[in-house]
């Protein structure tokens, strides 16, 4: 991680004020890179001083900025899927993501923001999270939490086994990226204009690393009309993960957008000072998650977007208003705007 900082962001951090918002545009194998948790020659994370989002291209980018624009903040719902059971082998039940899914729920009511109860998919509820059900419940939606398992395999969330299925159906279970952006043959998942997807699960930022970035899960979301995801680079842990979550949501409902709200989710895992005082989680489970592996995993990918809309805080220094763009090619060539070299834009 040090020589990773040293090599990718050392020649440009004269140029990076801190506390402004770091866009991230990776080159092949850099995709696979925990941006956050590169650590300086002084020992800190590049997430205590900065906001950090990544994306294909600038050209995703901008689309993605283009398709919030589009958004019509009264329209749209919210979707919210936690451990869908039953599930193919050799996948487990996940208990913390059901836990994790009714505090988001919860969180989310909180904040009155209204929470349909058609779109709420719990092991103990009555709607099996099926994938017939989830895209059901996907489309026009303009917020989705999906904590269950992602298959790396085949670039695919698992979802519930429907009922009466057997084992010789040819039809799976699986929701795959492909069914997500839809073909010629089929209108795959039309979100909301704008939307944010939150895909808390294994894996979700992986997929075929082409020249325009990685093609996979994330990606088939944003051409669904989303404007932001949130994925993950590795396994990660099942607990870690919603202690994780919880915090994010509880500063998403404070105001923030979902790089702020992420970063400082981060930092209270990694024990690390944050601009106001930590939430406890899991009873004081905190101690046992400082290390990067299970907070570091998950990025943003995308535009800027938050949970309630028109409520910047002034406060945050990510809200600082200045912009610039800095190239840094490849060792295999030239920089460019679609992904021939590593791009860092820096936001308000």
């Amino acid at each position: 991680l040090q020589q990773l900082y040293a090599a990718l962001i050392a020649p440009i951090e004269m140029f990076l004020e801190d506390n402004v918002e770091l866009l991230i545009v990776p080159h092949l194998e850099l995709f696979e890179v925990p941006w956050a948790a590169l650590i300086d020659a002084n020992g800190r994370y590049l997430i205590e001083r900065h906001v950090i989002r990544v994306t294909p291209s600038l050209r995703v980018a901008r689309q993605a900025a283009d398709c919030l624009v589009k958004c019509d903040e009264h329209s749209g719902h919210v979707v919210v899927v936690g451990n869908p059971l039953p599930i193919r082998a050799p996948f487990r039940s996940l208990p913390y993501a059901a836990k994790e899914a009714k505090t988001v729920q919860g969180l989310l009511e909180i904040a009155k923001i209204e929470v349909l109860q058609k779109h709420v998919y719990l092991p103990d509820s009555n709607r099996k999270a099926t994938k017939a059900c989830v895209i059901e419940s996907l489309r026009g939606a303009k917020w989705a939490h999906l904590a269950c398992h992602a298959d790396i395999d085949s670039d695919s969330l698992v979802f519930a086994i429907p009922a009466g299925a057997n084992g010789d159906s040819k039809e799976s279970p699986d929701l795959s990226m492909h069914e997500v952006q839809g073909n010629e043959q089929g209108e795959g998942v039309r979100l909301c204009h704008g939307a944010t997807v939150v895909l808390s699960a294994c894996n979700t930022a992986k997929g075929a690393i082409k020249a325009e970035g990685v093609v996979g899960l994330s990606r088939s979301f944003l051409l669904a009309n989303a404007s932001a995801t949130v994925v993950s680079l590795w396994f990660v842990d099942d607990g870690s993960t919603a202690a994780l979550m919880e915090l994010m949501y509880k500063y998403l409902v404070d105001g923030l957008t979902v790089p702020q709200s992420l970063r400082l989710a981060m930092l209270c895992l990694a024990h690390l000072p944050v601009p106001e005082k930590p939430h406890d989680v899991s009873g004081g489970l905190l101690k046992t998650w400082k290390r990067p592996m299970h907070w570091a995993a998950f990025l943003v990918v995308g535009a800027t977007t938050r949970l309630l809309p028109n409520t910047p805080k002034g406060n945050t220094a990510a809200a600082a208003g200045c912009a610039a763009t800095l190239t840094i090619p490849s060792s295999g060539g030239e920089g460019v705007d679609d992904g021939g070299g590593t791009e860092v834009e820096t936001e308000g």
